[in-house]
């Protein structure tokens, strides 16, 4: 992707990520809402790596953690407000509901993306034609460190995304929960889990204890 303008780049992952999840709105079975989904996954992976790419050529080193942060919240607050009202959505209406809407609203960003985002064509000209990508993928995965961290945010990750979707089911079936009341479960965890990092923890004790304490928690 980095032979490509950025710009290009991210607008032709942000219109799959929004043809596959109305996709997953208009799926009438099972398995093509599965693949509907696979493709508004793999754009959305593509969305997130320009991202970070386009933050890394316009944020000094300096600035950038920042910059990381504040676009990262974004991740959060989908969690935090997005599920529960997801789930409101599909309890009220069906389950095709937050997809049709949340592809439907997309559309509207398309156009401010092409007006407002400038043409990121500068680390086309600061490649050396001479570069191993190649070699540089060795190194990071000669270096134990470097591959400890991919290794364990990769599981922090997988983790993430293999609990979330049994918590619905699990209080509606196994606590005895209704499905009108788990929207609100979602709602409180999110907004715990979100404000706790800010207020509280992060301040009294190191990151390394301090991310141990959230992926245990």
């Amino acid at each position: 992707m980095d032979n490509f303008d950025r710009k290009k780049v991210l607008l032709v992952g942000y219109i799959g990520f929004l043809a596959g999840t109305i996709a997953c709105g208009l799926a009438p079975t099972f398995w093509l809402l599965l693949m509907a989904r696979t493709v508004a996954g793999l754009f959305g992976g593509l969305i997130g790596a320009q991202v970070i790419s386009i933050i890394s050529d316009i944020f000094t080193y300096e600035r950038r953690g920042a910059a990381m942060g504040a676009v990262m919240s974004a991740f959060a607050l989908a969690s935090t407000l997005g599920v529960p009202f997801a789930l409101f959505l599909a309890n009220k209406f069906s389950w095709h509901a937050p997809f049709l809407l949340v592809g439907t609203l997309g559309i509207v960003i398309v156009p401010l993306i092409m007006r407002y985002v400038p043409e990121m064509t500068q680390h086309l000209n600061q490649q050396n034609a001479t570069h191993d990508k190649w070699g540089t993928v060795k190194s990071i995965l000669q270096n134990p460190k470097q591959v400890q961290a991919l290794i364990f945010s990769g599981l922090v990750m997988f983790g993430h995304f293999l609990i979330i979707p049994f918590i619905n089911p699990f209080m509606e079936f196994n606590v005895g929960f209704t499905k009108n009341f788990t929207p609100l479960i979602y709602l409180v965890g999110g907004v715990c889990s979100f404000l706790l990092p800010i207020f509280w923890v992060n301040y009294r004790i190191n990151t390394a204890k301090f991310l141990f304490f959230k992926s245990v928690f």
